[in-house]
């Protein structure tokens, strides 16, 4: 591209192209500071221009929040969770309630909050279900419904919702699950269960 240059008024100097080729040197003062204040002009157009990648489509910039891309709701990462909860379901209809645990992180890491008690490890999570559904007739019929759930990035997530049970004494209540991507698998890492009393 052709530069006509007819006067520089920047940087303190108040020549013309003309003047510029009869100096003729890069010794002559006037000269040394031109070069600069085009250096300095051209580094700046490069600092402050969007940056292109090799498919001509522009960059983030620096300062976007990665935070703000990682915590949106994630609509593949929900489809697959609310699939590994609705297994959940079937196998505790069918009273298989080992298949239903295989949600959970198989850990002694693992926490289960519920009656302002916590359970700590995946055994004793176990445990605890078994003792306090001992048959199909304390298990019911389970459902989860109103499910919602937030990635908070690629690998971690949490699931709001609601469970039911229909049996003689039915219970309902709410749960949020906690969820991590454990050796490529979604497992629940915690697990908040409280139960709506009746009024």
């Amino acid at each position: 591209m052709l530069l006509r240059i007819k006067r520089f008024r920047s940087c303190g100097l108040h020549g013309s192209a003309k003047d510029l080729g009869r100096a003729g040197s890069l010794k002559d003062p006037a000269v040394r500071r031109l070069g600069l204040c085009i250096g300095l002009l051209v580094a700046g157009l490069v600092f402050c221009s969007p940056q292109k990648s090799e498919s001509g489509s522009l960059e983030p910039g620096l300062l976007e929040s990665a935070h703000t891309q990682d915590s949106q709701p994630s609509t593949e990462i929900a489809d697959v969770l609310h699939g590994i909860i609705t297994e959940q379901q079937k196998a505790w209809n069918r009273g298989d309630i080992e298949t239903f645990m295989g949600a959970y992180w198989k850990d002694e890491r693992l926490t289960f909050s519920s009656g302002g008690a916590t359970t700590r490890g995946y055994q004793a999570t176990l445990d605890r279900y078994r003792k306090r559904y001992p048959d199909r007739a304390a298990m019911g019929i389970l459902a989860f419904e109103g499910l919602e759930t937030t990635s908070l990035g690629p690998t971690s997530a949490y699931t709001l919702g609601r469970w039911k049970l229909a049996k003689q004494d039915a219970a309902e209540g709410n749960f949020t699950l906690v969820w991590q991507k454990i050796d490529g698998e979604w497992k629940i890492v915690h697990d908040h269960s409280s139960q709506v009393t009746s009024r």
